[in-house]
């Protein structure tokens, strides 16, 4: 009503209802990128020079989803320095040495590297 973007608020947290409902996750947590610059800037100065800025009211949205986080007790992650995939990938990677079956809820093709019988996207 007070003429607030909301859509990715509304997005997600249907997503992850759905989510729950349908896998029953025993852990999730969610995973954000860091703001500023990574390791990988630092290797690649170019690195995601072309990429558009995301649309303004993004980051209010965000600041909106991480407080549902909060209130429903799911955990979030982020590291300066590294890229949410990243932290991602060593989740995954420490989830699977302990022998859970592991979902990645992302767009990013990067991750199926991890594909195999116990980790899906």
């Amino acid at each position: 009503p007070d003429g607030r973007a909301v859509q990715a608020v509304y997005g997600f947290v249907r997503m992850l209802k759905k989510l729950i409902a349908t896998y029953k996750p025993t852990y999730m947590a969610l995973v954000w990128d860091s703001p500023g610059k990574t390791v990988r800037h630092q290797l690649y100065t170019e690195y995601k020079a072309t990429r558009q800025a995301p649309p303004q009211d993004m980051f209010s949205q965000k600041k909106l989803i991480q407080q549902f986080a909060e209130l429903i007790g799911l955990p979030q992650v982020a590291q300066e320095g590294l890229e949410a995939d990243d932290i991602m990938y060593s989740l995954a990677l420490d989830a699977r040495k302990e022998g859970f079956d592991v979902a990645l809820v992302t767009s990013d093709k990067d991750m199926a590297q991890l594909l195999d019988a116990h980790t899906t996207i």
